[in-house]
């Protein structure tokens, strides 16, 4: 035992005010923070004399310093230090609650504070990638990251937050929704993040920079900004998914109105998506590279399998057999794509493909899923409307639990070494795409698929004009050129444009009326640099008529899911109709009484 701090010299002392308190694993450092005191102060136990018992009197003298002075100069209107925990046997992770204006009106940030002489070795584990790594489908999401400007929705009930929660005392997450490679590794003065603010990393300036990378805040700088930052020493990248347009792919197939509308029917136009998965290879290389630091650790995550034929769909499923075993296959080849990256690159690749299996859509009762079905939207969006959640078709808290357990069982806790790169290794073969021959083939030229979500509004009228832009920094065109406009699954044409003289498109174009309200993919086709046929596509829905959008005769403001036919079942009473609802929970009895609790933004059922 060795006795270092000095009493509180109060008749309550420490029993009744308390006080934080965290040691090196080596036994050489304590820090002390008293609650309600301007005190926090890192005691070295090395420096005190062997203790003489029965000890009397005060504590021993022990080389020590009290920092609060220093964070008084640093930090305006420093409230309180807060959860130091030792991350190592020289560093302490610190959170710091300053600005203080009110309970409700105060900043907090992490710290990281290194002893004198020695090199900070970061923080243990850092989360990156897209929605299926920030949680967006759990909900719960962080303050900040759920607003018109940020939408990276990143949930504290996401898998690297609940990873971190049990292996280390320092890991972060930066995933962000939306993420595509160039989100994780463009570190260039003019990007601007994937928040709405449009403001580039220069015009930020250093301070905003630091104050966004000491508070790991999403969506604003490149991922890999928090690696050198911070240095961690694990991280798991979930990338890829975003850039072969995975969530237009699935939208593309949701037909809640007519299963004729089916997506990808002809060889053709699915050998174009399996073609753009098989060209991401070389940006999921540079991605994992850019994470790859020496002595560091790097699991590239795969994607999981969402559902199964052959199953009892739910109602909020809205795909047919074909469309789940598609989604399927190029779950598949994506993972395949993305394991060979990992081997070029050097990082581990952790499979999680059947992280899911048991809880998959149609595989299980719908209050046993891991994943949302086609979900209600929670915030007004276009015509004022709550349109459609991003939170469809994504692991729900039950799916990240899941996704935390299988990695952490494929990577013995984030602990195995990584491999060697193998720089002879390219991408997978295309895979046999139609092995029983029932596909048609059109004959068409092969087009080089690119997703564009920005090209257009994600609502569109029937019968309206169409406001189509491409920014040239994202996509390049051939300038003075021309290009069709088409509207998928059936072809409709909506006319020719020119492109101006610096590669891009700006203009209105009429949709003709009369289109099957649902989702459709608006497409860009011709030339790119090299000649070969480009298809910049994004899917929109196209709605009925701005007050009632999906065109069955209620009005929005009396349907109760707007984009969707309305089943009029509502098994699980929770006021939303079971086509749209994202989660049927276990029906209930009659005489169940239900008590509805708000927090945040979400509904939690108490019965």
């Amino acid at each position: 035992m060795t006795p270092f701090a000095p009493s509180l010299n109060s008749p309550t002392d420490y029993s009744s005010k308390g006080a934080q308190v965290t040691i090196s694993n080596d036994g050489r450092f304590a820090v002390v923070k008293p609650h309600d005191q301007s005190i926090f102060t890192i005691y070295d136990l090395a420096s005190c004399n062997p203790a003489t018992f029965p000890i009397k009197g005060s504590a021993l003298p022990c080389d020590s310093r009290d920092y609060w002075p220093d964070f008084a100069k640093e930090f305006s209107g420093l409230r309180t230090i807060h959860q130091p925990r030792f991350i190592n046997d020289t560093q302490v992770s610190i959170k710091v609650m300053y600005d203080f204006l009110s309970s409700t009106n105060y900043k907090v940030a992490d710290y990281i504070m290194t002893a004198p002489g020695e090199v900070g070795d970061g923080i243990g584990y850092l989360g990156m990638g897209d929605s299926f790594s920030s949680g967006q489908g759990a909900f719960n999401y962080i303050e900040g990251t759920d607003t018109s400007n940020n939408s990276c929705h990143l949930s504290v009930l996401s898998y690297p937050k609940l990873t971190s929660a049990s292996l280390f005392d320092s890991g972060q997450s930066v995933a962000c929704s939306g993420a595509v490679t160039g989100d994780v590794v463009n570190t260039s003065d003019n990007y601007r993040g994937q928040v709405k603010d449009g403001i580039t990393k220069t015009d930020r300036g250093y301070s905003e920079a630091d104050n966004i990378l000491a508070n790991f805040s999403p969506g604003y700088l490149a991922q890999t900004e928090f690696i050198t930052k911070h240095k961690p020493q694990a991280v798991t990248i979930g990338i890829g998914g975003n850039d072969i347009g995975f969530g237009d792919i699935v939208k593309a197939c949701v037909s809640p109105f007519s299963k004729s509308l089916e997506c990808f029917s002809t060889y053709e136009d699915q050998k174009d998506v399996y073609t753009h998965i098989q060209n991401t290879f070389e940006k999921l290389v540079g991605a994992y590279k850019s994470v790859k630091k020496p002595g560091k650790r790097v699991y590239a995550v795969g994607y999981p399998q969402v559902a199964v034929t052959g199953g009892s769909c739910a109602i909020n499923v809205h795909l047919s057999e074909r469309e789940i075993e598609l989604s399927n296959n190029i779950i598949n080849y994506l993972n395949l794509v993305m394991e060979r990256a990992a081997q070029k690159a050097g990082v581990y690749y952790t499979d999680v493909s059947t992280a899911l299996v048991g809880h998959r859509m149609c595989e299980t009762n719908s209050h046993q899923v891991a994943i949302n079905g086609l979900t209600a939207g929670r915030n007004q969006r276009k015509f004022n409307l709550k349109f459609i959640a991003e939170e469809s078709y994504h692991p729900n808290v039950l799916g990240h639990q899941l996704l935390k357990k299988k990695i952490l069982s494929q990577t013995s806790g984030l602990s195995l070494p990584m491999p060697p790169p193998n720089t002879t290794v390219g991408p997978p073969p295309l895979p046999d795409i139609d092995p029983l021959g029932t596909l048609v083939k059109t004959g068409r030229q092969q087009k080089v698929r690119a997703h564009y979500p920005n090209l257009t509004d994600t609502v569109v009228v029937s019968g309206k004009t169409v406001y189509f832009k491409t920014d040239p920094s994202k996509i390049l065109l051939r300038k003075n050129t021309n290009y069709a406009v088409e509207l998928h699954s059936s072809p409709i044409t909506l006319g020719s444009v020119v492109s101006d003289e610096d590669g891009s498109i700006d203009i209105t174009l009429p949709l003709p009326a009369g289109i099957e309200p649902g989702f459709h993919t608006l497409r860009i086709i011709g030339p790119n640099l090299t000649g070969a046929v480009l298809d910049l596509y994004h899917v929109v829905y196209v709605a009925a008529t701005e007050d009632d959008i999906d065109g069955d005769g209620l009005p929005n403001s009396e349907d109760s899911c707007v984009v969707a036919p309305n089943s009029d079942q509502d098994e699980d009473n929770d006021g939303v109709d079971d086509a749209c609802d994202g989660i049927i929970e276990e029906p209930l009895s009659e005489d169940t009484k239900i008590y509805r609790v708000r927090l945040t933004d979400n509904t939690f059922y108490i019965h």
